[in-house]
């Protein structure tokens, strides 16, 4: 488990929540571990999921015209749910061999699995299928409107939903080893070219 993982999940038995959920463009790539690229994680919705019970698998939400963003990306979490179509075609005769790693990524999930209608579709399926139909779920509010939030309580409505903006601050304050070498990077790249 990659080190802010802990942090995050220490947090959360603090907390005592089963689940937490990012929705900003800050926290999505910190929980998905996916490299932040302003052009495409700022327009589009994405949710990523993480649990406190460790068999509980984490889990990403996104529309599907971004999938060749987190195709190419080294993320650990496999599964990754994908909503309103994009155009992606395949021909019967594909040759899946000759696909680039990201490629058979992308076809996997895109052709692999039902499209969802939704965000709030897609995350209330994974909230289920864990065995979160009752409990508490942080939720990063920042970049959620109000009648997203409603409709999440009223699929869920035993699950109780805590507005997690500041949790992920107080998560994010402690920077794992793997994040202050980043940081060393930047800070000397910058050096270097000033």
């Amino acid at each position: 488990m990659p080190a802010f993982l802990r942090r995050v999940r220490e947090v959360m038995d603090e907390r005592q929540l089963d689940a937490l959920v990012a929705s900003s463009p800050e926290n999505v790539p910190y929980l998905a571990d996916i490299p932040r690229l302003p052009s495409v994680m700022d327009a589009v919705d994405v949710h990523v999921v993480v649990f406190r019970d460790l068999r509980r698998n984490p889990a990403i939400i996104m529309p599907a015209v971004s999938l060749d963003h987190y195709a190419q990306s080294t993320s650990e979490i496999n599964d990754v749910r994908i909503y309103n179509p994009f155009y992606y075609f395949k021909t019967e005769g594909l040759d899946y061999a000759s696909l680039s790693e990201a490629e058979r990524k992308l076809a996997k999930i895109y052709f692999g699995q039902p499209l969802a209608k939704g965000i709030v579709e897609s995350l209330v399926q994974v909230l289920r299928e864990r065995g979160l139909v009752k409990g508490k779920i942080g939720f990063d509010e920042t970049n959620v409107n109000a009648s997203r939030m409603g409709a999440l309580k009223r699929a869920l409505p035993k699950t109780s939903v805590a507005r997690a903006k500041r949790i992920f601050e107080e998560i994010r304050m402690v920077k794992s080893e793997q994040e202050i070498e980043r940081i060393r990077r930047a800070v000397e790249a910058t050096e270097k070219g000033i």
